[in-house]
């Protein structure tokens, strides 16, 4: 077994590789000193204790020369001299110099740092406080977020010096609630223990032979949980796909092993790999991807037992989950850094493989390539993988990163591999500690996350088959009224581009003198959807025509071809709790984007998507289950008593409600009628916090009649107006809110800008405030009924047992199921996803069955 250091040298950051150098109140080696008055600040204090480092000096600090004077510097040092005592404290900032409202430049860091490098030696600190980004950039050469890595360190490992990360003390002056975390965190960062190094003595093992993976699996055999992480080369289900490495760990070990891609291809490995993983709890960081590769790799699923990514968001909803932002918690941020070099390198030469096939790189990767020109190439067959094929996707617009690491030479990425198992088992002890503190946040875990998990991972891993045909046949249709647009548009009035705003809107304000309804940001006619929707002329609808042809061409057909897998199926990319709200989110491709049937071109759109041969698809979605959360929140019994109506349509019945008021005969409306579908848009306006002359603009109707009808709809549903003033009082006393399962408090999420001084944002936080209940809410019935579907998928259901996941859209969940057993299949569904607690109110499902998405046929049950 080949043994490999986690780290082949102690990790240097930018601040300790750079030469110390004097103070120099006559710099000019940036453009910051143009605006100040004091020129490269000194440092304040008394060395030998804790340096705490800001950004740049404030306009008091630049008038008085002197660190953290003002009014942030009083708080500040108020708050130090409490809690630290007679302990030695030095004060200064990252750069040097008063920079105004100048934006920062990297030049600007790099000619600062070795002033900094001085005071560090002069200071001799035992710890630093990094207080904001600037100061974390200046010292460690990355772009950390404080928020986003509250309550992380790092280390000047060559200097011996723990750097705790911290909020800038200006922002707790801006939002009460940021002030509570600063202060706590400033405590901590003062007081606490020194935290403990990377494992810089850390080992990668890599079995080379059988024997050595049979050595492995013995030495693993004690844990009950397990890290897990695969490197792989290509994607899932294309024949290129090539996992090139598995790291396993211990959770909170400082070694791991790793299984590289010559090993992983025995037959027998595979067979011992999965008896002995199958009886562990497995994890990792983003975990549902390793379970995918796996699957390929030994023909058998894995169930994920932990995801540090999910729970991320479990606690921390507004935060980013991604590895590289959570290793600085356990201290080991920049540790996916090392095989950056390599990945750039490679990046540049799929492009030169791209111009070699005659094909042109998309963009992205364009503008990715040209930040690493500096670069020397290296030999992109690191592994015998085909980088042809590598550059043809990429050239279709596949992200690079998903073949790069292929370049990576071997040792280089076992021991990234290692590190990353490593880190990952650190982090998710961390979580278990946070998540005995949580209750009901393990509780949902265990109930709807873990099972979740496991669904999605179905999910993504079965994809949804594409009819080529009908890809073809919406690319000719669309093409056809391309054409017939641009023939009427053209023989009347000339070519000119209809990409270009500026041309259209000549023609449309011009040349025809169309009445302006609405401007751009800067004043310029407009020429969007809303605006050409209320031109009754026959060039804007032709140009609305041409749009939207365009559009369905380049997006859903065009667009698609490059995301279907050589078996012939869409695998898009479900992010569980996708946003802040828990929902899930889909790309590569959205799928949340395909447009309803109700079009042409929209049921072409769907009718893509089909079932294997020998089977249908079954969707089910609850019906108006926001409507019915929303009624149970707030207990408003108007609301329930409609929910409770056989078949009710709550928003022809809403309408009805409020017709009187508006002088309108409620029993002369029909699903038809114009008040039905106002009072739809109203109902959801209200749900998601829209102002009067917001809905006006969307309903198209004057702001007046707008408010109007949300009063009218408020005064039917009076206990709903209640329960949001609640919903909004309640987050501006904690700063946040939660979403509910089975009565108890669900999911966090954090609404901290609702204390801010800038009102658009506290107006969003506030509307936030109940939305996110109710959509959260509503969201968890989705997410529970697809767990529940594949446990009994899994455990091979007389009924489900032969069925897959395949798609789930918001509220709705597609499966394949056997042709003739579609009907049973829907049913038993629709009980699943009824029969959750809702404390009385009414949870509703309706199913469709057929041969293609957009040729479902109403399921009557």
């Amino acid at each position: 077994m080949k043994k490999l250091p986690l780290y082949a040298e102690i990790p240097t950051t930018p601040i300790e590789a750079t030469e110390a150098v004097a103070l120099d109140t006559g710099c000019r080696n940036c453009s910051l000193h143009e605006n100040a008055r004091t020129v490269c600040m000194s440092a304040d204090g008394e060395p030998g204790g804790v340096l705490i480092l800001g950004g740049l000096p404030s306009l008091d600090d630049d008038r008085a020369g002197r660190p953290f004077v003002g009014q942030t510097g009083k708080y500040l040092r108020d708050l130090v001299s409490r809690i630290a005592g007679s302990q030695p404290v030095v004060y200064d900032n990252a750069l040097r110099c008063y920079g105004g409202a100048a934006k920062l430049k990297p030049t600007q860091y790099v000619a600062c740092r070795g002033y900094l490098a001085g005071v560090i030696s002069e200071a001799k600190p035992k710890r630093i406080l990094a207080l904001g980004s600037v100061a974390i950039q200046m010292l460690f050469g990355t772009t950390w977020q404080p928020l986003a890595v509250r309550k992380g360190y790092g280390w000047l490992l060559h200097k011996d010096i723990p750097v705790f990360f911290l909020l800038h003390p200006t922002q707790g002056l801006r939002n009460r609630f940021i002030r509570g975390w600063f202060e706590e965190d400033l405590e901590w960062a003062l007081t606490a223990e020194v935290p403990p190094k990377p494992p810089l003595k850390g080992i990668a093992w890599v079995a080379e032979t059988e024997a050595d993976v049979s050595g492995v699996l013995d030495e693993l055999s004690g844990a009950d949980e397990l890290t897990i992480d695969f490197e792989s080369f290509g994607r899932v289900h294309d024949r290129e796909h090539l996992p090139l490495a598995l790291g396993i760990g211990t959770v909170g070990a400082d070694e791991a092993f790793v299984l590289p891609w010559e090993v992983l291809q025995n037959p027998v490995v595979k067979e011992h790999l999965h008896a002995f993983l199958s009886m562990k709890q497995i994890g990792g960081a983003n975990a549902k991807f390793d379970a995918q590769l796996y699957e390929k790799l030994v023909g058998a699923p894995i169930t994920v037992s932990w995801d540090i990514q999910q729970q991320r968001k479990m606690f921390v909803a507004d935060q980013p989950s991604a590895l590289k932002v959570l290793q600085p918690l356990v201290g080991m941020g920049g540790g996916k850094e090392a095989p950056e070099v390599h990945l750039a390198c490679a990046k540049k030469d799929i492009v030169k493989l791209c111009q070699q096939q005659g094909l042109q790189p998309m963009p992205k990767l364009k503008s990715a390539i040209a930040k690493v020109q500096q670069l020397e190439t290296i030999d992109i067959g690191a592994l015998e993988v085909d980088w042809r094929k590598a550059a043809i996707r990429v050239d279709a617009g596949c992200e690079p990163e998903t073949f790069t690491y292929a370049a990576i030479p071997k040792d280089v990425l076992h021991s990234y591999c290692g590190r990353d198992v490593v880190s990952t088992g650190l982090i998710k002890r961390k979580f278990d500690v946070a998540l005995r503190e949580r209750p009901n946040t393990a509780r949902m875990w265990e109930q709807v996350g873990k099972p979740l998990t496991r669904a999605i991972t179905a999910m993504e891993y079965n994809g949804i088959k594409v009819d080529i045909n009908k890809i073809n046949e919406l690319s000719a249709l669309c093409s056809r009224k391309i054409e017939a647009a641009e023939q009427e548009l053209f023989s009347t009035y000339g070519e000119f581009d209809l990409n270009s705003a500026p041309q259209v809107a000549k023609l449309l304000y011009q040349t025809l003198g169309l009445p302006v309804t609405s401007t751009t940001d800067k004043g310029a006619p407009s020429t969007d959807a809303a605006a050409l929707g209320t031109l009754d002329h026959p060039a804007a609808k032709a140009i609305v025509a041409w749009r939207k042809a365009t559009k369905f061409r380049t997006q859903y057909a065009e667009g698609l071809r490059w995301h279907i897998r050589d078996d012939g199926r869409v695998h898009a990319h479900m992010r569980i709790y996708g946003t802040e709200t828990t929902r899930l989110t889909s790309s590569d491709p959205n799928l949340y984007n395909i447009p309803r049937p109700k079009s042409e071109e929209g049921k072409l759109s769907r009718d893509i998507f089909i079932p294997e041969p020998g089977f249908e698809l079954v969707e089910c979605d609850l019906s108006q289950i926001e409507i019915v959360v929303a009624a149970m929140l707030s207990n408003d019994q108007k609301m329930l008593e409609i929910c409770h109506q056989p078949g009710a349509d709550f928003h022809l019945q809403a309408a009805k409600l409020i017709a009187p008021l508006l002088g309108i005969d409620p029993t002369t409306l029909t699903k038809e009628h114009v008040l039905r579908d106002q009072s739809k848009t109203v109902v959801f306006s209200v749900l998601y916090g829209k102002a009067a002359k917001s809905l006006g603009a969307t309903l198209g109707i004057p702001t007046v009649r707008a408010q109007k009808l949300m009063d009218a709809l408020f005064g039917q549903f009076s206990s709903l107006k209640a329960w949001i003033s609640k919903c909004v009082a309640d987050a501006k006393r904690t700063g946040g809110c939660y979403t509910w399962w089975d009565g108890k408090e669900a999911y966090w999420r954090p609404l901290w800008e609702i204390a801010n001084p800038d009102g658009e944002e506290q107006q969003t936080a506030e509307r936030s405030s109940y939305n996110s209940v109710v959509q959260g809410t509503a969201t968890t019935y989705t997410n529970a009924s697809l767990g529940e579907i594949q446990r009994l998928i899994d455990a091979g259901d007389p009924l489900l047992g032969r069925c897959k996941l395949v798609l789930t859209v918001y509220d709705s969940i597609i499966m394949e199921a056997p042709v003739g057993t579609s009907a049973e299949v829907g049913k038993r569904v629709y009980d699943i996803m009824t029969s959750w607690p809702a404390n009385g109110a009414p949870i509703r499902a309706e199913c469709k069955i057929g041969p293609a998405w957009g040729s479902l046929k109403t399921l009557h049950l």
